[in-house]
């Protein structure tokens, strides 16, 4: 997007990369520079945006990209403008890690015996310690919720469940909707079957321990528009077309590759691009045209109770069926609280001691909700003629 009318004092620090993927036929420079910036987001779960420059013949631009929005600045003669192109290296030398795109709240703490990175994370003024990651597939696309699973401990050496994600400024928190699932489906409970009807949901979704809005230095909620940008109203710029990245579909839920140190995994996150003569990142491969998304964005964490098997890595048949005879009763009492799920996949839905347990409520809404967002709900799962919830 062309920001005609913005300077540079508008944009919170810089950084020597940044990326785009521009439907007009984009120089190799940009494309290189758009594997670069996709890939620092993609990898590093430290980085809350990136900005960066392009040099083409004597035309300098400045770039930011954090995951509500991409823009680029009015190009200037930096040979004529030299006042311009000092202010900007000042500005990478003298901002602070906040203003450089980094989030505090989220540390590296050590390399495991597999040399994969494992991080603190602080929700809610408590620190967790990374052991595994569970999913960041998501995060590969620059654009959108982000979100990234981790199994934790707690100070106790409690392991617990941890996950971070962008949410649209208009999306509920999910232990909002939790805590208004629960409280609709005792409200729907028939007489005299209130305490059958929460025993029969309650233990079987995921519990929420501790959740918080992300802080930058303690202080502002982190936003892709009000704190990254400043405020600046994004609808003001010129929109342009873009090539979204094609849908990852990944043998593994771990982008193992980006959790490394080094490439180890190369073959695996890159393929040749015929096009462009060099290695691009295979997630990254130019697909559809579609505007860019201007996305007011806050950053969310949520930690739960329980850490389970999913009903797609379970191997005991048993299990599952116990699982799913529990899932589908307490799904039957959600939805006559008028509530769909709108994301029922293996990977959501958990074994967990002898039980089912429903997870991910994040896309879930009140059937009577008409709000319309730019992301894809999965399988939703629709009731039958027959009411297997108590009463």
């Amino acid at each position: 997007m062309d920001v005609d009318n913005v300077s540079l004092g508008k944009f919170p620090g810089l950084l020597l990369c940044f990326s785009a993927w521009l439907a007009d036929q984009p120089s190799k420079d940009i494309i290189k520079l758009m594997w670069n910036m996709s890939r620092i987001l993609a990898s590093d779960p430290c980085r809350r945006f990136t900005l960066g420059f392009t040099i083409e013949n004597r035309s300098f631009r400045l770039w930011i990209l954090n995951r509500g929005t991409l823009l680029r600045a009015q190009a200037f003669d930096f040979i004529e403008d030299q006042y311009s192109l000092v202010r900007v290296f000042l500005s990478f030398a003298f901002s602070s890690a906040e203003n450089m795109g980094w989030d505090p709240t989220i540390t590296f703490s050590h390399c495991d015996s597999d040399n994969r990175r494992q991080y603190n994370i602080i929700v809610d003024e408590k620190v967790y310690r990374t052991v595994t990651t569970l999913s960041d597939y998501p995060a590969d696309n620059p654009l959108g919720r982000a979100a990234r699973v981790w199994k934790v401990e707690d100070a106790q050496g409690n392991t617990r469940v941890l996950k971070d994600l962008w949410l649209e400024h208009d999306r509920l928190e999910e232990h909002q909707i939790y805590e208004n699932i629960i409280k609709d489906v005792e409200e729907s409970a028939e007489p005299g079957f209130e305490e059958e009807t929460m025993n029969a949901v309650v233990p079987h979704l995921l519990t929420p321990l501790g959740h918080c809005r992300v802080k930058v230095s303690g202080i502002a909620d982190d936003d892709t528009t009000l704190v990254m940008l400043r405020g600046y109203d994004i609808k003001k710029a010129q929109a342009t077309d873009l090539m979204r990245p094609s849908q990852a579909n990944p043998a593994h839920k771990q982008s193992f590759a980006y959790s490394l140190p080094h490439d180890q995994d190369a073959e695996y996150i890159t393929q040749t691009s015929q096009d462009s003569g060099f290695q691009v990142p295979q997630r990254v491969v130019l697909q559809e045209t579609r505007k860019i998304p201007n996305d007011q964005r806050y950053h969310y964490r949520i930690v739960f109770k329980e850490y389970a098997t999913t009903i797609y890595d379970e191997r005991s048949l048993s299990n599952i069926l116990q699982a799913l005879a529990d899932i589908l009763i307490a799904l039957q009492c959600i939805h006559s609280a008028g509530w769909v799920h709108r994301d029922i996949s293996g990977g959501n839905l958990y074994y967990h001691k002898d039980g089912g347990l429903i997870g991910d409520l994040e896309y879930a809404k009140k059937v009577e909700d008409q709000s319309q967002h730019n992301v894809r709900t999965m399988r939703s799962f629709h009731p039958s003629s027959y009411d297997p919830c108590p009463h």
